[in-house]
């Protein structure tokens, strides 16, 4: 089938004469997730963040036990950067698979599936007995571990009005990259402790199982079209009338809810939608910033006689830089949309360009953090020099998180999950390679030139927001998925 035209092919639109289509009402407030309470909200939010935070920190766990897992498998440290690459190419590979799923049978079956799948393959990894499986079992860890990321998105986007997601989502994407910034930290002294590498695995597979006892208990359907099929399957029920049916399940007919179609569509908002191909650039540049540090940190402060455990640390920084942009940033953005909203009588009516205002003013702190670490590494310096900017590294490195996939969120709306798929699918490939280049690319160029090799590529993600401020608008006009404002 030409891709174009199935692209631009709209959905069926009901037929009022065949079906009676139901929708929530002022009865339903209990289960529209818009007019929930406060704590339910709340609530939500917490399990999705903690849901983030053990996988992402699963990520990066391994990055401090490579010389572990070489020794007791007689395998190359190369060869043992698979236990990363291969959870980040399962990141990468199951986005565009479940993301698209969850907007066909609901968000909550997703994370609960997905959850138990990634901690059941984590116990695999601790207990693989050679590498092949070790690297499988960690690749399928990756491969249903990544539903919170592209997925959780949608699920704020259920639950908070505009306004409410300039403070909440934050939350969110803090866990998001707090979990791969402890990760070495945790991975490094649990090696060092337990003199080998599986009780890496056993904690994050820990982790994962309470995290799913906490999404089963307190974690309810958020997605709205699957609310609405619920509430007419109970009509039919008691009504014995098979017409009355939602707009979910109508727009449905004719189609599986498993056909490649609905697979196809990440990799469709990649070709044919700009702003998603953009922003999958910049925060692909970012990631790849992030997991090359991993590599790099043990080089760069073994300068100043740092041991790999101890060459961890600065990730604190780093992790202090992200608290900035969440605890500062955050608030004043948030003042700054309150205000603009009470001009346009409303946050519905605010363009999501608005979003990206914040970035517009620390995109700069990527570049700047890693021409800064590239020119202070020599032994007569002190490590701080370093190390101070690292918290700069982490200030820009959440601002582009959060400014990407809450511009997305708003100008996609509930096809969000399929928009933040292409991201996780392009970013994590991306850093799953660098687990593998960083090694001998900061070993062959210098530790200077390493560095300022990434400085330069962080520049370009900073033209970006500006371009999107400017034309955004009228490029999100051309799109059919895109929220429409008035």
């Amino acid at each position: 089938m030409d891709l174009i035209r199935l692209y631009k092919q709209d959905y069926v639109i009901p037929d009022s004469a065949k079906s009676f289509v139901v929708d929530l009402d002022s009865n339903d407030d209990d289960k529209d997730p818009m007019k929930w309470s406060l704590m339910e909200k709340i609530s939500c939010t917490v399990v999705l963040t903690l849901m983030a935070f053990f996988v992402t920190l699963a990520s990066a766990i391994g990055s401090g036990t490579y010389n572990y897992v070489s020794a007791e498998f007689g395998v190359s440290k190369e060869v043992a950067e698979l236990t990363t690459s291969m959870y980040l190419v399962g990141f990468a590979i199951g986005a565009p698979f479940l993301a698209p799923l969850c907007e066909e049978v609901g968000r909550l079956s997703i994370y609960i599936i997905g959850m138990l799948l990634f901690s059941l393959f984590q116990i695999g990894a601790a207990t693989s007995q050679n590498m092949a499986s070790l690297a499988i079992c960690r690749f399928f860890a990756g491969f249903f571990g990544t539903t919170p990321l592209s997925n959780a998105g949608g699920s704020i986007a259920d639950i908070w009005e505009p306004d409410m997601r300039t403070i909440m989502f934050p939350l969110y994407g803090s866990a998001g990259f707090l979990g791969p910034v402890f990760g070495p930290l945790v991975g490094s002294y649990l090696a060092e402790t337990n003199d080998g590498w599986r009780w890496t695995n056993y904690l994050v597979a820990i982790l994962g199982f309470v995290n799913l006892l906490v999404i089963f208990f307190f974690m309810p359907e958020t997605f709205r079209p699957i609310i609405t099929d619920i509430k007419a399957a109970k009509i039919r029920k008691m009504t014995g009338d098979k017409a009355f049916l939602s707009i979910h399940e109508v727009q449905r007919q004719g189609r599986s809810m498993f056909s490649w179609q609905v697979f196809l569509r990440p990799f469709l908002f990649a070709v044919f939608e700009p702003i998603v191909t953009s922003f999958t650039i910049v925060i692909t540049i970012t990631y790849i910033v992030l997991f090359t540090d991993f590599e790099a940190f043990p080089i760069i402060f073994s300068i100043w006689g740092f041991s790999p455990a101890k060459s961890s640390l600065p990730f604190i920084a780093v992790a202090l830089g992200i608290l900035f942009t969440m605890c500062v940033i955050t608030p004043i953005s948030y003042a700054h949309f309150m205000r603009e909203a009470r001009k346009s009588e409303t946050e519905r009516n605010l363009q999501p360009e608005i979003r990206l205002i914040p970035l517009m003013a620390v995109c700069w702190c990527i570049p700047v953090s890693l021409f800064w670490i590239a020119w202070v590494t020599y032994d007569s310096i002190s490590p701080w020099a370093a190390i101070i900017s690292t918290f700069f590294l982490g200030v820009g490195l959440m601002q582009v998180f959060l400014t990407t996939y809450s511009y997305l969120i708003d100008s996609y709306g509930s096809a969000s999950a399929s928009a933040l798929s292409t991201l996780t699918l392009v970013r994590y490939n991306a850093s799953a390679g660098m687990v593998h280049v960083a090694d001998p690319m900061y070993k062959n160029l210098g530790i200077h030139w390493a560095a300022t090799l990434l400085a330069f590529l962080a520049v370009l993600l900073c033209a970006v927001p500006f371009f999107f401020w400017f034309y955004g608008p009228r490029i999100r006009s051309y799109s059919k998925y895109t929220v429409k404002k008035h």
